[in-house]
This record gives C-alpha cells, sequence and structure tokens, in this order.
C-alpha cells in the first residue's frame, strides 16, 4: 500500500503539476514532457548544457519537477499526513537550483536507483539530504 507521500506525489504527478511545467502545447517536444520519467532521465535533465536553449530548458524542467516533489513532501507532512521516517527539512531559503544539484549529487552517487521513477529517487534524495534532526 503507497504512502502518503507517495500518493501525494502521484496526484501531482497525474494532474501535471510541477511547477514550471506546462501541459504540452502544440509544438512543445513530447521528450520535454515525459508522461512516465525514470530518475536516469531527470538526472540527464538536470545536467544539460546550460550553453543552449534547449539544454536551459531541461536544468528548468528538472528544477521544476524537484520543486514540485519537495512542495508535495512539505505539505504532507504540515498536514501530518507522512511518517516522521518520512520527513525532509530543507532549509526555509533553498532554491530550486540548490534542490537540483543535491538530486543530481544523490543520484550519481546512487547510480543504482537510476531505473526507479524519479518522482520516487528524488523523494528519497531530499530525505537524505535535509534529514530532520
Amino acid at each position: 500500500m503507497p504512502s502518503d507521500t507517495s500518493r501525494v506525489l502521484i496526484a501531482l504527478l497525474a494532474l501535471g503539476g510541477a511547477p514550471g511545467v506546462c501541459p504540452a502545447s502544440e509544438g512543445a517536444p513530447d521528450e520535454l514532457l515525459p508522461m512516465y520519467l525514470s530518475a536516469g532521465e531527470l538526472l540527464n535533465n538536470c545536467a544539460a548544457s546550460s550553453l543552449t536553449s534547449l539544454g536551459r530548458e531541461r536544468r528548468r524542467f528538472c528544477a521544476g519537477f524537484i520543486s514540485g516533489v519537495e512542495e508535495s513532501m512539505r505539505l504532507a507532512q504540515e498536514r501530518g499526513h507522512d511518517a516522521d521516517a518520512d520527513a525532509m527539512c530543507p532549509p526555509s531559503k533553498v532554491s530550486a537550483r540548490q534542490l537540483a544539484e543535491s538530486y543530481a549529487r544523490y543520484a550519481n552517487q546512487n547510480r543504482e536507483e537510476l531505473n526507479r521513477p524519479a518522482a520516487e529517487v528524488v523523494a528519497k534524495a531530499l530525505r537524505h539530504t535535509y534529514p530532520c534532526r
């Protein structure tokens, strides 16, 4: 049975609720707005070159996706739907780019998880990087 955090993340992703990500419109490349995203594919977006417009767009997608997962986790915690073991406590002024960088570090150190769903690995990375004390 999925945890409350998993249900919130699934609902957010099903609604396309990652901040900075708009539903696909005419002319939008399908590869930028996938229906299913693995942790490895997200890592590729996070590591895209900032020297090209496509690379910058992929990096914004990465940061928005991770921010959406972080916000879902935070809301679940605030509403008491998350067990203490699943809690994460990022600093109040953490940026989307900092969240993306922490995910990239975690994903590179845990490459065996790259075939898992991106939201699942992002949640693990955030709990690992920002544990509650």
